[in-house]
């Protein structure tokens, strides 16, 4: 058996055991299906390509199975990806026998969690803000072990367990670097600023169905979580009693940090319902652009050799990323 880490491009057939981390069901030019799987360890993860697949290969290779594979060793574009000739799931005993941790075959962020969150708990306490300030600690706190363990998504960024909370505490970092910068303005609410960049992604402890990211619930395939990190304000703010069900117009902290979470994805053509309005809504917004788009080319950069190019990056326009610098 060889670890995910140790397969290099000079090998032929290999066997490990992995975890499905994602499996996407695909077809050819020529009509034929296939299966492009990603596998993780607790060393590393690895894309495979299963060709001719059958309803059988995809039930093996659902998300989050352990399986077991023999597989050839390929490179595309210079980037190592495996051909499966075989995979089963691995049984109980096996995992015994292998002194395998299920656990362990889950793609974490390399952040302590919990010392993570209890920073911005802290930070948050300070708030002179009230509005900013309580909504954000009920949020963060009734829904805690979701908000420090979802993925930030499937596919896109972040995509790894603890996503959401690494994504977020990046904005508000970021945020509070380029305060300085911008010290001459005093046209900024760095509060606002500081709100929106923890909650902005909010709503996804509803729209992923768990911390594996292994699809979205119904709720978020119908409503998204920009509509629910809104919504999650609103019905906080009338629960505080910092607005009342009968108010036409809302609490102006209340309306303001609605606006800079459904206008974080900065455009309509990316998603959100209305484009920034204020300042804030500005930085918040090009925050979130900036991680995600690092996050991802950093990730693709991470599979390659130095000298490579990765695949093309969907979300960089299919843009082809040179790596360069060794790790």
């Amino acid at each position: 058996m060889i670890k995910l880490k140790d397969i290099t491009a000079d090998l032929n057939s290999i066997e490990f055991i992995a975890k499905v981390e994602k499996s996407i069901q695909s077809t050819g030019q020529n009509g034929s299906d296939y299966l492009i799987i990603y596998f993780i360890d607790d060393t590393s993860k690895v894309e495979a390509r299963l060709w001719n697949s059958t309803k059988s290969d995809i039930q093996i290779l659902s998300i989050n199975n352990l399986v077991k594979v023999e597989a050839d060793v390929k490179v595309y574009k210079g980037i190592i990806q495996l051909k499966v000739n075989k995979a089963t799931i691995v049984s109980e005993s096996e995992l015994k026998a292998n002194k395998i941790d299920p656990e362990t075959f889950e793609s974490k962020v390399k952040m302590d969690v919990e010392k993570e969150f209890n920073r911005i708990i802290k930070d948050i306490t300070g708030f002179k803000n009230e509005v900013y300030r309580e909504i954000s600690l009920k949020l963060l706190n009734t829904y805690k072990d979701k908000f420090i363990n979802y993925p930030a998504g499937m596919f896109m960024h972040h995509n790894l367990v603890g996503g959401l909370l690494w994504h977020s505490i990046s904005l508000y970092d970021m945020a509070k670097g380029i305060k300085p910068v911008y010290s001459y303005s005093n046209n900024i609410d760095w509060e606002l600023v500081y709100t929106g960049a923890l909650l902005h992604d909010f709503g996804k402890v509803l729209e992923m169905k768990d911390k594996q990211g292994t699809d979205y619930t119904d709720y978020g395939k119908l409503i998204g979580h920009i509509s629910i990190g809104s919504q999650f304000v609103y019905r906080t703010a009338l629960e505080l009693g910092f607005v009342k069900s009968k108010d036409v117009i809302v609490n102006e902290d209340v309306m303001k940090l609605q606006h800079v979470i459904i206008a974080s994805h900065g455009q309509l053509e990316h998603g959100s319902p209305i484009e920034p309005r204020l300042i804030e809504a500005i930085i918040i917004s090009s925050l979130d652009h900036v991680d995600a788009r690092l996050n991802k080319v950093s990730s693709e950069l991470d599979r390659i050799e130095v000298g490579s190019f990765t695949a093309r990056i969907p979300s960089e326009k299919g843009a082809q990323f040179l790596k360069h610098k060794k790790n």
